[in-house]
């Protein structure tokens, strides 16, 4: 009889145990921008794809802050200093491929859609960064990549970036001279700690009472406490029928006046309460029924701790603990005065008076009295 062959059970590959890391510390695959060993094209962070939303936390997500049992490595440089490695944003150039840059997100757009040259809609949104020098620029995410890392990158946290194109800004669109734009295959991890790299920038802030002469639409950085908000709520708009949020606030500073502003859109804030301070990054100046701020699509709003990297909000809050309820019954409301005409000379006005037909002229005409002119001497 033949012999009968024994089959060998298959041995079963034994499983790697994970390798954790710091979740601030930049893995071994994303300083390399290459596969690692054993792992297939496009695996880059460990093998688990380019830090995609599901795989990758977003800052409210209660599992932001622990590493996710990546296979990630890191070297001594990368582990004692973020900044190793990393390019600064005045030295991107678009002849320059191989970089990563280590910025801070400073202001975040709303997602918005637009309509292809094919005739398709696309989306897009995009982010200002900070760099460790105090550099600033404008990175874009279309399509894909729009999707992939909006709820990603989050205002005030710090990024890893790589394998964006970088262009220059075209000053119509863009108030920075660089502006790179992200595809899905970009390169984007989150640095959790080490909050004293690449500070938020602290920008020269008006008073409140300067937007009485500043131009109409003009935009201007203030810095104020809120003391009047009101709920968001749904207007219609008159353009085309659609729904939009709004919310106004009342701000005051120790300039003597408060003046009235709108939140529009994604800038409303459901659970503001009065007595924060807040900083409001170019807001647009209206003089419809007095002079009034709104904010755009470019506006960043900074609320009570978030605004404490500027040196203007521990002023204000200084102030307003003791000076608040006086200040705010002495504040001029700007946002309810009609402004004035403007001041002319005597001389000015009479010149003006002799163009003008004087009561009764045209019976003057008809054979009646000749109207006359009175001029006082003003002392």
């Amino acid at each position: 009889m033949p012999l009968q062959q024994q089959q060998q059970p298959q041995q079963q590959p034994q499983q790697q145990p994970a390798v954790t890391r710091p979740p601030w510390q930049a893995s071994q695959a994303f300083q390399r921008m290459e596969p690692r060993q054993g792992q297939g094209q496009g695996q880059g962070y460990g093998g688990t794809g380019a830090c995609s939303p599901q795989r990758m936390p977003s800052f409210s997500s209660p599992n932001a802050s622990a590493a996710q049992n990546l296979p990630m490595q890191t070297s001594a440089a990368q582990a004692n200093d973020p900044t190793e490695g990393t390019t600064m944003i005045q030295s991107l150039s678009a002849y320059k491929a191989d970089w990563k840059l280590l910025a801070r997100v400073t202001k975040k757009s709303s997602m918005r859609s637009f309509r292809r040259r094919e005739g398709e809609d696309g989306k897009l949104f995009s982010v200002d960064l900070v760099d460790n020098q105090g550099g600033e620029c404008r990175a874009a995410f279309f399509g894909l990549a729009a999707e992939k890392f909006f709820q990603v990158l989050q205002e005030q946290h710090l990024f890893l970036f790589a394998r964006g194109k970088i262009k220059k800004g075209n000053p119509k669109f863009c108030p920075y001279a660089i502006e790179m734009t992200f595809d899905e295959k970009a390169r984007i991890e989150e640095v959790q700690v080490q909050q004293e790299l690449c500070r938020m920038p602290v920008f020269p802030v008006k008073p409140l009472s300067d937007i009485q002469t500043e131009a109409v639409q003009s935009a201007v950085d203030v810095a104020a406490i809120v003391i009047e908000a009101e709920p968001p709520s749904e207007i219609t708009l008159k353009k085309d029928g659609g729904q939009k949020a709004r919310q106004n606030l009342v701000l005051l500073d120790d300039s003597g006046v408060s003046v009235r502003l709108t939140l529009w859109g994604e800038h409303c804030k459901p659970n503001l309460d009065p007595g924060v301070v807040a900083l409001f990054k170019g807001v647009r100046i209206s003089d419809y029924g007095g002079r009034s701020l709104n904010t755009s699509q470019s506006t960043a709003v900074i609320l009570d701790d978030e605004a404490s990297f500027h040196p203007r909000a521990d002023e204000l809050k200084e102030w307003y603990s003791q000076n608040g309820q006086a200040a705010q019954q002495a504040a001029r409301n700007i946002s309810g005065e009609r402004q004035s005409a403007a001041l002319k000379t005597i001389e000015e006005v009479k010149e003006e008076a002799m163009t003008l037909e004087a009561p009764g002229a045209h019976a003057a005409d008809s054979g009646g009295a000749a109207s006359q002119q009175h001029f006082h001497t003003v002392a």
